[in-house]
């Protein structure tokens, strides 16, 4: 399970283990932890960089164990959507966008952007293959 408390990301086991956290103990935000397929990864959202960037630390040592090496241009993001069997992610940011992120090569493409409002909800196929989204 993982959870944000006072803009630090965590996780915990259901009934025992410590609480682990990610990141920098003091003057970083973090938001939105989700966990990546298998189970031994959590990707979040960082403030660090004095904007939103994206971050994939491991489970068990809380150390950061992935970032873009340059800027990637999300916004604020609203919600992730982690692909059930790949390194990608789907974001719905605050300026209507969709945008796809490859987790592997650190690519960004932006799926749409609507200009009446923004997107509803999507989710993954089960086989990580497709995104559905309402617009």
């Amino acid at each position: 399970m993982s959870v944000v408390t006072r803009g630090k990301a965590c996780s915990f086991g259901a009934f025992e283990g410590p609480v682990i956290q990610f990141g920098e103990k003091e003057g970083i935000r973090y938001r939105l932890p989700q966990w990546l397929q298998g189970g031994k990864r959590v990707l979040v959202i960082s403030d660090d960089a004095g904007e939103e960037t994206l971050e994939v630390y491991d489970a068990k040592t809380a150390k950061c164990i992935a970032k873009p090496d340059a800027h990637l241009d999300i916004g604020r993001v609203l919600s992730l959507h982690v692909s059930p069997k790949h390194d990608d992610v789907v974001i719905f940011n605050h300026r209507s966008e969709i945008l796809h992120v490859d987790l592997s090569t650190w690519t960004l493409t932006k799926i749409t952007k609507s200009e009446f409002h923004r997107p509803a909800g999507g989710d993954w196929a089960p086989d990580g293959k497709w995104f559905a989204y309402s617009s």
